[in-house]
């Protein structure tokens, strides 16, 4: 386990984060799909994304290195899914990078999962905390302790919503290439009187939306955003 407090570009591989999650300390790594981990057989096109998870309470949070899959594009500030042991958190691009650090071995690592809400925080964020750590001289991990809410992710809600792009009507009705899955999920969407619901309810109403829901967002009919905590209601009884 490598410890990101040792210097700005310390990381944590994510396959051991298992054991960090694993409060009866039995290996959860045979729990795990196969197909989380990369091949370990990198091609040109291959990039890794160092991430901030947002993981249970208490634990302080580190760098992990995860693989991104051909299909997801992320940049910096993006929020994510990524496997962590046997559950599926929340975690911030932090930065990419070209290859995976030389102490880490490629088949090790494992892939994010989704993308949840894109550009969440802007790039000139980031640029704003390195600043921050370059000028106190410390690491950029201790910034972002200070300037992040704990939990910020864990206490938020994914949401998906029709944006103004979706067609409707006639063209959904003549598309041949949706599935019978992607249409449901419209019409659950289409349905409510906002176009604007929960992923966790969506996922109730609809079984299997998970890989439907990607071609959508490819199609850019639907967007996936994160509703950050309301702020705590003021205290306003006198002493």
């Amino acid at each position: 386990m490598y410890n990101s407090d040792r210097s700005p570009s310390s990381v944590v591989v994510a396959s051991e984060a298992t054991e960090v999650c694993s409060e009866d300390g039995k290996s959860s790594l045979q729990t795990s799909e196969k197909s989380d981990y990369h091949s370990g057989t990198d091609t040109p096109t291959d990039r890794w994304v160092e991430v901030l998870v947002d993981g249970p309470p208490g634990r302080s949070p580190n760098l992990y290195t995860y693989h991104i899959p051909p299909d997801l594009s992320i940049v910096s500030g993006d929020i994510l899914q990524v496997p962590f042991g046997p559950q599926q958190l929340g975690a911030i691009a932090i930065r990419l990078l070209d290859s995976p650090p030389s102490e880490l071995a490629p088949e090790k690592i494992r892939d994010v999962r989704d993308v949840v809400s894109p550009g969440f925080f802007p790039p000139t964020y980031w640029q704003l905390l390195n600043r921050v750590a370059s000028y106190y001289h410390t690491e950029l991990m201790r910034v972002i302790r200070i300037a992040l809410p704990p939990g910020l992710l864990r206490r938020s809600q994914r949401r998906i919503r029709l944006t103004p792009s979706y067609p409707g009507g006639k063209a959904i009705a003549d598309d041949t290439l949706l599935t019978p899955v992607a249409r449901q999920l419209l019409e659950v969407l289409e349905s409510s009187k906002t176009k604007d619901l929960s992923w966790k309810a969506l996922q109730g109403k609809v079984k299997g939306a998970n890989g439907s829901l990607k071609s959508l967002l490819q199609r850019g009919w639907v967007e996936s955003y994160l509703k950050p905590p309301k702020p705590p209601a003021p205290n306003c009884k006198k002493p």
